[in-house]
């Protein structure tokens, strides 16, 4: 409301993708995409492209993670990829077209139009090469060796996924290993060749369980560092405890003393006075 006051478009703007997305978040699929669409309405009433772009490209993935509860949603993912697509040629945002590129490349895919699949996902490959993204090319592979695998190319699928596996290792990217080794445990399958499937099934649940040792070992030392905290400060409180206690003490002493010395002033005036009395 403060943005739209002020006609600050681009705060409004990410403040309605802001909204979309914690409503993603919690599975509100509808308000996803409704504030989406209006973040993407006032980006282009601000001329903010790579904005617009952004927005169709969410949408596009919203209605391709939903194509499978309605046909029409890949119709729909892939329309709003090409406005994604077209908004960014406009302003010539390669790394978003590379991203793109891929996603309306597995859209053809899964729409079984292999030749327009493989031309978008060739599109990307010449951001990639032009802008030298090589560490994108674990992707590209990736997205190849699922295009073989749907043409039943498996030979091309297993050989490509190879490619995307030493790009990942090579730019330190271990999840995407794994995703592509799943890739590969199913091609296999396909291809009946069970024991390289067990094989990867098998560095799979590796990879899995040393995830699970880090996260158990992390969560070990977590305990213990706080452990050693509670320990610590229990110690600084009871050291804390023990120098109130003396203090208290010595401040009792002190007080005793104090009045100890009052009553025999007291006392002496008194006996002063009393021979003074006798004398007189």
């Amino acid at each position: 409301s403060v943005a739209e006051l002020n006609h600050f478009k681009d705060i409004q703007a990410k403040a309605f993708n802001g909204l979309a997305h914690i409503y993603s978040l919690n599975g509100q699929k509808e308000k996803f995409k409704e504030f989406t669409l209006k973040s993407v309405e006032i980006c282009k009433q601000a001329g903010i492209m790579d904005g617009m772009a952004a927005g169709y490209a969410n949408l596009s993935a919203s209605y391709f993670k939903e194509r499978h509860a309605d046909p029409q949603n890949l119709d729909k993912a892939i329309a709003y990829i090409l406005l994604s697509i077209k908004t960014s040629e406009s302003i010539k945002d390669s790394f978003a077209l590379i991203a793109s590129y891929m996603s309306i490349s597995r859209n053809y895919s899964e729409k079984e139009m292999y030749d327009s699949a493989r031309y978008y996902l060739d599109q990307s490959k010449v951001y990639i090469n032009g802008f030298k993204r090589e560490v994108d090319y674990n992707r590209y592979y990736y997205y190849l060796g699922s295009l073989f695998h749907q043409q039943k190319k498996y030979a091309d699928a297993i050989k490509s996924y190879f490619t995307s596996v030493a790009y990942s290792n090579r730019f330190n990217i271990p999840t995407y290993v794994i995703t592509t080794y799943k890739a590969m445990t199913k091609t296999y399958k396909a291809m009946g060749d069970y024991k390289n499937a067990l094989y990867y099934t098998e560095k799979i649940n590796a990879f899995n369980d040393s995830v699970l040792t880090k996260e158990n070992f992390a969560a070990a030392a977590d305990i213990q560092n706080k452990y050693n905290h509670e320990k610590k400060d229990k110690e600084l409180l009871q050291k804390d405890l023990a120098l109130k206690t003396a203090s208290s003490k010595r401040s009792r002493l002190l007080l005793l003393f104090i009045f100890s010395l009052a009553l025999l002033g007291l006392v002496s005036v008194f006996s002063f006075l009393l021979l003074r009395n006798i004398k007189a």
